[in-house]
């Protein structure tokens, strides 16, 4: 709490962030803009200003909510199907867990991690590198992954009988690592204050 002297009166910032003046007739604080008569002086202008020893402004950094969404996402989409394939004898899906998805998950907790320090914290080099490299890790496994469905959906010499599909899981992490490339490039952008 700062006090200051002005126009003939003593001024405060509470901790709540009001404004207040002493009133040396009655002995106590007043409100200003509720308690002061319509011609009462102003308080000091940093008073009023968010910048400054009274600046109010939040460290937070609410574009990090990006990089958690893409983190989660990944989480997700670690434990859906990858992978199904549709035959005679029925359906098969394949979970990510089943493979390369424990990778991605925690990828995706250390995303989500990341992003949640920034939100706290506020942006920076350090954090948005660090999202950037994990979006870009789970990019690459994406596209072996995918890459190698599709080849056996292509090779299989059942294809008559049998078809391998690309599952729901790939296409949620498609979205993670994109929403957490963006999540790294907007955290890196934001220089910490």
């Amino acid at each position: 709490m700062t006090r200051l002297e002005h126009n003939g009166l003593l001024w405060e910032r509470a901790p709540d962030g009001t404004i207040q003046w002493w009133n040396a007739q009655q002995q106590q604080w007043w409100r200003w803009g509720n308690d002061a008569p319509p011609d009462f002086p102003s308080p000091p202008p940093q008073m009023l200003q968010p910048t400054g020893q009274f600046a109010t402004a939040s460290r937070t950094d609410p574009l990090g909510f990006v990089a958690v969404a893409g983190g989660v996402l990944m989480v997700l989409g670690s434990f859906l199907p990858w992978a199904t394939v549709d035959g005679v004898l029925g359906n098969q899906s394949v979970s990510g867990m089943e493979g390369d998805g424990v990778i991605t998950l925690v990828l995706g907790l250390v995303a989500a991690a990341l992003g949640v320090v920034a939100v706290i914290r506020g942006g920076g080099i350090g954090k948005g590198i660090g999202i950037l490299l994990v979006a870009a890790l789970a990019g690459i496994i994406l596209a072996i992954d995918w890459t190698q469905i599709e080849d056996l959906a292509g090779d299989s010499i059942f294809e008559d009988v049998i078809s391998f599909n690309t599952g729901i899981g790939m296409y949620t992490i498609a979205v993670a690592v994109a929403l957490a490339l963006v999540g790294g490039i907007l955290t890196l952008a934001r220089r910490r204050t």
